[in-house]
């Protein structure tokens, strides 16, 4: 069961979803350890997002509709990756360090202008063309994390 004042933030958030884009709870985890959770929403129409807290920093993932629903399986891009590509590059997800509601609410207010190309881009024939490209963006975004943790080049 999940904390109730996280699934109020996260209803709270990103009610946008929830009322324009039919997605619903679909997965709830709670962990014993650091106070974690994941938790999968899903929309028929624009796909699986996911979103978890580990030890008090919050990430949001996106997965085609297509995908298994559980909160492993994916592919899963981070809204960075996916902002980069719909972007063009223009756009990017820095790192905030703020409370985990915080973090929700930047998240969502970052997410919301993409939902429509998200929902475009995980259809079955626009995601195969994009595929590469996001696969590739995914790599180049672990690097720049890397080479920030470590203060360095990091070569996989």
């Amino acid at each position: 069961m999940l904390d109730p004042e996280v699934a109020h933030d996260i209803r709270r958030c990103f009610r946008y979803l929830f009322e324009e884009f039919g997605y619903a709870l679909a997965i709830v985890r709670q962990y014993d350890s650091f106070g974690n959770w994941a938790v999968v929403l899903e929309s028929g129409r624009c796909g699986l997002i996911r979103i978890t807290q580990d030890r008090g920093e919050v990430f949001l993932a996106i997965s085609p509709r297509w995908t298994p629903v559980t909160w492993q399986s994916g592919p899963w891009y981070g809204l960075d990756v996916v902002i980069r590509y719909l972007s063009s590059g223009r756009d990017r997800v820095e790192p905030a360090v703020l409370p985990p509601a915080q973090q929700l609410d930047h998240l969502a207010t970052l997410l919301r202008p993409y939902v429509p190309q998200l929902c475009d881009l995980f259809e079955e024939s626009a995601f195969a063309d994009a595929r590469e490209g996001l696969e590739q963006l995914r790599q180049e975004v672990e690097d720049e994390v890397w080479q920030r943790l470590l203060g360095g080049n990091h070569t996989t």
